[in-house]
C-alpha cells in the first residue's frame, strides 16, 4: 500500500452530536457544527489513539505545527494482579539469549516487577521501534545491548527486527518475549483475569499451536510477536512467554459515543499505531457502525491500514512511523 492510498466507502447512515470522548491535549471547547477550518483554525483536529503514557514523542511536534490535538486512547493498560511468567523469567535471567520487550509498556510493567534485581549487561535487548528502545534506555539498558531494525528506514517491525538479530541465535539458546495480554470483559464490566498466569505458564514454549485454544477466561492470550517466536524456533532455539500487563477496551458512555461519531465527520484526522485499537474503536462505535465516507485516518503500518479500511473509513492513508513521516502525511491530509 502507497502513503497516499485512500478509499472511498458508501455513506452511513447516522450522525451524532459534537465534543471529545477522551482528553483534550490542545483543543477549542467550542461546540458548534460549523466546518473543522471555523472551530480549530486553518488545520484540523488530530486525534491520538495511543495508550496514556505514550504520547511525549508525538505530542509537542504536532502542537507546534499548528494542529490541535486530542487524546482518545482505544486501550486500557494494566498490571496483571499476578503474573507467574514474570517471576519465573526474572528467576532465569541468567537463562536468556535475548530479551524481546514488544513495546514501551511491555518495558515499563516488567520492570515494575524486576526492580533493581536483574544483571541487565548478561543479555541482549530486542525492540522493534524507537519508543521501545527509548523505554529501555531509561531503565538503565546500556544502548550497545539493544537490537533494533533499522530505525532509519522507518518501518518498524517483526519482521525487520528478526532480520537485524537473526544471526545472534544458536541452537538451544532461549529466548524471553515479553509481552501484553488482551482481556475481554464480562456483561457486568468486570475485567477476567483469572488462571491466566497458570495458563500462559503452561503454554509459554510454544503457545500458538492451536489459535482456538488461546482463550482462558475471557482472556486472549494469542497477543505478541508470533512470527518472531516461529524464526527463532525453526533455528532450533526455545522460547518462553512473560505476561507483563493486560490491555483491555476502554468503557464509552453513550455520550462519548455519539462525540466520536461527529468526529467521523468533521475533518478531524484520526491516528492509529494498533490493529487492537481499530478493532477496540469499531467496537465502541457499536450503535454507530460503518462505512463512514467521510472519516479520515493515518496508520502506522499497512496492516493497520487495512483493518481500517475494512471498518469502513473513507480516506486511509499509511505513513511510517516517524515524526517527519507523520507530518508530511497530516499536510497532504489537512
Amino acid at each position: 500500500m502507497s502513503c497516499a492510498q485512500e478509499r472511498a466507502i458508501a455513506t452511513p447512515s447516522a450522525s451524532c452530536a459534537h465534543s471529545t470522548p477522551g482528553r483534550a491535549v490542545n483543543s477549542s471547547s467550542n461546540s458548534s457544527a460549523n466546518p473543522p477550518g471555523d472551530r480549530w483554525g486553518s488545520k484540523p483536529r488530530i486525534i491520538l489513539t495511543r495508550p496514556s503514557g505514550e504520547l511525549t514523542q508525538w505530542l509537542e511536534p504536532m502542537t507546534q505545527a499548528g494542529y490541535p490535538v486530542e487524546h482518545w486512547p482505544m486501550i486500557d493498560i494494566v498490571a496483571p494482579e499476578q503474573s507467574e511468567t514474570l517471576v519465573h523469567a526474572c528467576a532465569q535471567w541468567s537463562r536468556w539469549r535475548a530479551v524481546f520487550f514488544v513495546s514501551p509498556q511491555a518495558v515499563l510493567y516488567f520492570f515494575k516487577h524486576a526492580g533493581n534485581t536483574l544483571e541487565l549487561r548478561q543479555t541482549r535487548y530486542w525492540a522493534t521501534g524507537a519508543g521501545t528502545r527509548q523505554a529501555l534506555l531509561k531503565h538503565g539498558i546500556d544502548q550497545h545491548l539493544i537490537d533494533t531494525p533499522d530505525l532509519r528506514s522507518g518501518v518498524w517491525d517483526s519482521e525487520h527486527l528478526w532480520q537485524a538479530v537473526k544471526d545472534q541465535i544458536r541452537p538451544q539458546d532461549a529466548v524471553l518475549i515479553v509481552r501484553g495480554g488482551e482481556v475481554s470483559r464480562s456483561a457486568t464490566g468486570a475485567r477476567s483475569t483469572h488462571h491466566l498466569s497458570q495458563a500462559l505458564a503452561l503454554k509459554q514454549e510454544d503457545p500458538q499451536d492451536d489459535p482456538q485454544e488461546d482463550r482462558v477466561e475471557g482472556v486472549n492470550i494469542g497477543v505478541g510477536r508470533e512470527y518472531l517466536a516461529e524464526q527463532i524456533k525453526a533455528q532450533g532455539a526455545q522460547v518462553s512467554w512473560a505476561l507483563a500487563y493486560l490491555r483491555g477496551a476502554p468503557q464509552w458512555s453513550s455520550e462519548q459515543v455519539a462525540r466520536a461519531s461527529l468526529a467521523l465527520t468533521d475533518g478531524s484526522i484520526w491516528i492509529f499505531t494498533s490493529a487492537q485499537a481499530v478493532n477496540h474503536w469499531q467496537r465502541l462505535l457499536g450503535s454507530n457502525p460503518g462505512p463512514w465516507p467521510h472519516a479520515k485516518a493515518l496508520a502506522t503500518h499497512e496492516r493497520i491500514a487495512q483493518a481500517l479500511m475494512v471498518a469502513g473509513v473513507g480516506v486511509v492513508r499509511q505513513s511510517r512511523p516517524s515524526l517527519p513521516d507523520l507530518l508530511r502525511s497530516l499536510e497532504s491530509m489537512a
